[in-house]
């Protein structure tokens, strides 16, 4: 159904499902079913902004500024704008990380030219001068996103150590798919000494540990503190 809310002179207006309505016009249709609701004109917004985001075709930098609107002009949490569109927190925290690129590369993005899956390699390394040398030769050589990631665990410069170059190849490769695949920069870092070694994951702040946290032990785990 149409989300509608109460207009001047008893009409209506539609808060969500604007398109159905020009769709159903286009197929003939002279009724629709709707539901009507008392609401603000915030309410309105953040109902049509939920009801954008759920489409399958966004790009996924209006789905990062969607979400950055939910949680700063709306003041709801990652979690919270997480259950409104049906995805994960995860999810919701990796999106909102693409803002976080350097402009060239987010214009590679909203063009199409780069995917969610390649930014998302980007990310995992540092410092810009590398996202963006990553970004370039994405575009240049057409990497899939398993060739971006490879070639950004390559871009890792991980710390020097006794071992062979067979093992040290087969780190680097895990520590850059580890990096995409949680969002964070990991270092997997061999022992000088010994069999074995250390797992740093690198975050910013205390939202990005809680994130982490939340992502390794659960969404629950932060309730009980």
């Amino acid at each position: 159904p149409l989300l509608v809310r109460p207009d001047q002179n008893g009409t209506y207006r539609i808060v969500a499902g604007e398109r159905r309505f020009r769709a159903g016009k286009l197929c003939g249709l002279k009724t629709f079913p709707v539901i009507i609701r008392d609401m603000n004109e915030i309410e309105a917004a953040e109902m049509a902004l939920i009801e954008n985001l759920q489409r399958e075709d966004l790009n996924p930098l209006d789905e990062a500024r969607g979400f950055l609107r939910l949680t700063q002009s709306f003041g709801l949490t990652q979690e919270e704008a997480a259950k409104r569109v049906g995805k994960s927190r995860a999810a919701v925290a990796n999106s909102l990380r693409l803002l976080k690129l350097p402009p060239r590369i987010l214009d590679l993005i909203s063009d199409g030219t780069l995917s969610a899956g390649h930014a998302r390699a980007v990310l995992s390394v540092s410092p810009d001068a590398k996202k963006l040398l990553l970004a370039q030769k994405i575009v240049a050589e057409r990497l899939s996103v398993r060739a971006a990631e490879a070639e950004a665990a390559r871009l890792m410069r991980p710390e020097e150590s006794g071992e062979d170059s067979a093992q040290t190849e087969y780190r680097k490769r895990l520590q850059g798919r580890l990096s995409v695949r949680i969002g964070r920069k990991v270092q997997i870092l061999p022992a000088k000494t010994g069999k074995g070694g250390r797992l740093a994951i690198h975050y910013k702040n205390t939202n990005e540990l809680e994130e982490l946290i939340a992502s390794l032990a659960g969404e629950d785990f932060l309730l009980n503190e």
